[in-house]
C-alpha cells in the first residue's frame, strides 16, 4: 500500500492501481479484473486499518475495469457499484458481459502463468454479475464521509463512457 495523501491510499500491482479514497468511510476507484481484484483482496486483508467501503467506482465499461466487480462485491457486500449512465447501459447487455468475462478469464490465466495467483478466480455467469447500483454523470457528487466528496466529471476520450 502507498499513501498518496491523508485521504488517498493506493493498492494493487504493476497492472492495476486501486485508489482507496477516505479514512473512516471510503470509495474504491477501479474495479479491475477478477485476478486483479483477488490480489487487491489479499492486500486489503493485510491492512491494519480498513475504512468502511461505501462505493466501488468503475471508471468505464471495458472488461479490465469492471470484471473485478463480483470479487469486490463479495469483499464489500454493502458497497454500491458506481458507473456512468452510458457504462451502466453497456454493463447490462448479457452478450457483452459474457464476452467481457471471456477476456477476463484470459487475464486470470496470465496471472496464474506469471505466478501472481495459484489458481484462476471463478468466473461468474453473465447477467447480474455487473449490476450498477448508482449511475452518475457530470456534476454529481459522491459523499464519502463528512467533509470529503468526489466530484464526478464526464471525461470521454478513451471511451465514451468514461
Amino acid at each position: 500500500m502507498t499513501k498518496l495523501t491523508d485521504n488517498v491510499k493506493v493498492l494493487g500491482n504493476r497492472f492495476f492501481n486501486y485508489f482507496v479514497v477516505g479514512k473512516r468511510e471510503a470509495a474504491v476507484i477501479e474495479c479491475g479484473t477478477s485476478a486483479g481484484a483477488t490480489l487487491f483482496a489479499r492486500q486489503w486483508a493485510g491492512l491494519a486499518e480498513k475504512p468502511d467501503i461505501k462505493y466501488l467506482i468503475a471508471p468505464h465499461s471495458h472488461f479490465d475495469h469492471v470484471c473485478g466487480i463480483p470479487v469486490l462485491k463479495k469483499l464489500f457486500p454493502e458497497a454500491r457499484v458506481v458507473a456512468s449512465h452510458t457504462a451502466e447501459k453497456i454493463m447490462t447487455r448479457e452478450k457483452v458481459v459474457t464476452a467481457m468475462f471471456v477476456n477476463d478469464a484470459e487475464v486470470s490465466r496470465a496471472y496464474v502463468q506469471a505466478g501472481f495467483l495459484e489458481e484462476e478466480p471463478a468466473v461468474p455467469e453473465a447477467g447480474a454479475a455487473l449490476n450498477v447500483d448508482l449511475a452518475v454523470g457530470e456534476g454529481d457528487t459522491l459523499e464519502i464521509e463528512a467533509g470529503l466528496g468526489l466530484s464526478i466529471l464526464d471525461a470521454p476520450g478513451h471511451t465514451p463512457c468514461s
